[in-house]
């Protein structure tokens, strides 16, 4: 019994051997190619890949590929991993903004001016008034504070980041008021309910979710009340018996109590 297990062991271990090198297989000429308009240390990975394959193959079934399938198996896992990294796509949606595919595309002015500053040296961060170190966002807080009419500004890269940030500014250790129609999940995973608690904001649902008026929101007004919060449905739709309250009208009261609608 032990000298069959002996004998099979050298069987496998004098097929495993067989199988080319990482660096063998690199230098097939029908990779070259592919290593030339991508990246070899991105095939490489594929290699590696494909060789773990095999060796498993090779205890299972107790053959290896040939030359001609192992370059096919690296080119299909490639393709498939090259499609995971940006490229261009058609959009026939009919959703001009479309989230998945990179909204709203820049046109060609824009393009030229962003070409133009990036193919030299800018004052990104350095006060040429001041002749010394700048902020790195003053210029873009500086423009959305004249588009929006605002004293001060402060840009992130999504509303899930901006939420948390204005709830645990101006909310913390405070109730905020969320419709129950609107305590949502939105892009990324990111749940209403969680973002107010990880702010240190309290949550106060009003209303039903498919029916939630003005006089809700104002029925839970206290002195412990920070904000109302709007949510906008922006994935989904609730139709039949629904009713929300409007943004005009929880202004309307947010200006009368001196509360801010976010």
């Amino acid at each position: 019994m032990k000298n069959d297990t002996d004998t099979n062991n050298n069987n496998l271990n004098l097929l495993l051997s067989k199988i080319p090198s990482v660096e063998i297989i690199l230098q097939n000429k029908a990779l070259q190619p592919l290593i030339l308009k991508h990246s070899r240390k991105m095939l490489t990975q594929m290699v590696r890949k494909v060789i773990s394959e095999e060796k498993k193959n090779a205890h299972k079934n107790g053959s290896l590929y040939s030359a001609q399938e192992r370059i096919n198996k690296i080119k299909k896992y490639f393709k498939k991993e090259n499609l995971s990294f940006l490229q261009g796509v058609i959009n026939g949606s009919g959703v001009i903004l479309h989230t998945n595919l990179g909204r709203a595309p820049l046109g060609k002015e824009m393009l030229a001016t962003v070409q133009t500053s990036l193919q030299g040296y800018t004052n990104l961060e350095y006060d040429l008034v001041e002749g010394s170190r700048g902020k790195r966002g003053e210029i873009v807080e500086k423009l959305l504070c004249t588009l929006s009419h605002s004293e001060k500004s402060l840009v992130v890269n999504n509303n899930a980041g901006a939420i948390f940030l204005i709830l645990n500014t101006l909310a913390k250790n405070k109730e905020v008021i969320v419709s129950r129609g609107e305590l949502v999940q939105i892009g990324g995973g990111f749940r209403i309910p969680e973002i107010l608690e990880q702010s240190g904001a309290h949550l106060r649902e009003v209303g039903t979710t498919n029916q939630t008026f003005i006089e809700d929101y104002e029925k839970a007004i206290n002195d412990d009340t920070a904000l109302i919060l709007k949510v906008h449905q922006s994935n989904f739709n609730m139709n039949g018996f629904v009713h929300q309250a409007e943004v005009k009208e929880l202004k309307k009261l947010g200006k009368r109590y001196n509360l801010p609608v976010i």
